[in-house]
């Protein structure tokens, strides 16, 4: 029964790993290139399946602005480090609201958007006003305003906390890591 389940297991990895892969291909992103930024970006605190699943949403969601991810994880990492959470729910709440436009939920966060001065600076540096702007340009306009106030915000945030709950969270995600592999490998 174990052995079938860490085949069943396995399984379900490959088609993480394939599903990623395919889903980077077509935002024009190299996926082993970007696996590996995204796993410096988290610093072991995020499964790598977890990630890959995490990955593949952001590129449904925000399209070839998921080449941003890895500065979207650390930035979620450093809200993590102020406010908790977790790394995994701090980066959709970023990515959601980057997606939807309701940038309410960044308050959570301490990031404080308005979207319409995003779009207006946005559009004014690609020559253009709001009412033209594309859902991706918005969606990278808010990106960029993202990415600019959390920087500002948590620039004094340490890359390491040095907190247990991040040395636990790194525990947990090895252990499921571990587990991950083994299935692959039954």
């Amino acid at each position: 029964k174990q052995f079938i389940d860490y085949v069943i297991a396995g399984e379900k990895e490959i088609k993480v790993d394939k599903k990623f892969a395919a889903l980077a291909e077509s935002a024009g992103i190299a996926a082993d290139v970007l696996k590996n930024q995204l796993l410096v970006a988290t610093r072991d605190m995020v499964g790598e399946t977890e990630l890959l699943n995490l990955a593949s949403e952001t590129f449904v969601q925000i399209g070839t602005n998921a080449k941003a991810l890895p500065q979207i994880l650390e930035l979620a990492r450093k809200t993590y480090a102020t406010f908790g959470g977790s790394v995994v729910e701090n980066t959709e709440k970023i990515t959601s609201a980057i997606f939807s436009g309701q940038t309410r939920q960044l308050r959570g966060l301490g990031i404080l958007i308005d979207s319409n001065e995003a779009y207006k600076n946005y559009a004014r540096s690609i020559g253009t006003v709001v009412p033209l702007l594309t859902e991706q340009q918005k969606q990278t306009a808010l990106l960029n305003a993202v990415l600019e106030k959390g920087n500002e915000k948590f620039k004094n945030v340490a890359s390491t906390s040095g907190q247990t709950d991040e040395a636990v969270q790194k525990l947990k995600s090895a252990f499921t890591n571990l587990n991950d592999q083994l299935s692959i490998l039954a």
